[in-house]
C-alpha cells in the first residue's frame, strides 16, 4: 500500500472518530446501521471535496493544504453549528473568527468558508471559486485546513471548511 493511500485511510479514520464524537457531543447518541451508513457517504464527500480543493490550490500555482486535527474539530463542530444558524457567527452571537483561535492559537490568520444545499462536491467548490470572497480563503498563503460534513434530517448538506496561517513567519 503506497503512502497516498495509507494517508487517506488515516484521515477517513480520524476523522469518523471525529464525527463519531462530535455525535456524541450534540447528544446523538448510539447509531443505527442506517447512520453509520451516512456518516460514511458524509467521510466520502468530505475526502472528495479536500481532493477538489487542494487539487484547486495546485492549479493555482499554490501547495495543498495540510490537514490538522484541532481544525478537523472545528470544521466538524462549525457545519452542524450552521444546521442552526447560517453564517459566520456561532451559536452565541460571537463572529466566528474570534473563536477559531481557540482551535489554532498557533495561527496568524485563519479562514472559514461554508456551503448547504449542494448536491455534489463540484457544486461547492464551484460555488465557492465563483465567488471572489470565497475563492481568496481557498486561495489563502496558508498551510493547515479541515473540512467538516453534516447532513441534517431532511438530507441537506452543511460544509465548513476552516483555513490556518501559522504564524512566526512560516
Amino acid at each position: 500500500m503506497d503512502n497516498e493511500t495509507k494517508g487517506k485511510i488515516i484521515r477517513r479514520m480520524k476523522c469518523v472518530i471525529l464525527i463519531v464524537l462530535t455525535l456524541t457531543l450534540f447528544g446523538y447518541g448510539l447509531y443505527k446501521v442506517s447512520n453509520y451508513e451516512r456518516l460514511v457517504q458524509m467521510e466520502n464527500w468530505r475526502d472528495d471535496l479536500w481532493e477538489l480543493v487542494n487539487d484547486y490550490r495546485t492549479e493555482k500555482g499554490l501547495p495543498p493544504f495540510v490537514e490538522d486535527t484541532k481544525l478537523c474539530r472545528l470544521a466538524i463542530i462549525r457545519s452542524y453549528e450552521a444546521q442552526e444558524l447560517w453564517g459566520h457567527y456561532g451559536p452565541n452571537g460571537i463572529l466566528e473568527s474570534r473563536t477559531m483561535a481557540n482551535y489554532c492559537p498557533d495561527c496568524k490568520s485563519m479562514g472559514e468558508n461554508l456551503a448547504k444545499d449542494f448536491s455534489t462536491t463540484q457544486g461547492v467548490i464551484n460555488g465557492w471559486i465563483k465567488s471572489p470572497a470565497h475563492e481568496s480563503v481557498l486561495l489563502m498563503d496558508a498551510q493547515l485546513a479541515c473540512i467538516g460534513v453534516s447532513e441534517d434530517e431532511e438530507g441537506n448538506n452543511y460544509v465548513s471548511l476552516i483555513i490556518g496561517k501559522m504564524g512566526g513567519g512560516n
